[in-house]
């Protein structure tokens, strides 16, 4: 079994599947509310959602919580 393509039976079920989308993305920082410099997001967020990475340095430098203020996802350094 398996198939993989192989044998050229016609059968399309393995082609990949495009779909064309937009997204719209705002860049302000849930944090400053300001627009952000440096737009960044952790590695664990599944979202496209992005806070600005030196305000997000400078407050968890002192709260220590290292969260996505988005998703509440952990972001350590």
């Amino acid at each position: 079994g398996g198939g993989g393509g192989e044998g050229g039976g016609g059968d399309d079920s393995d082609d990949d599947l495009i779909v064309q989308d937009t997204a719209v993305l705002s860049l302000r920082c849930p944090i400053s509310g300001l627009v952000c410099k440096t737009p960044a997001r952790t590695r664990a967020c599944r979202g496209l959602a992005v806070f600005d990475l030196d305000t997000f340095l400078e407050l968890n430098a002192k709260v220590r919580k290292w969260t996505c203020p988005h998703c509440g996802m952990s972001g350590r350094p």
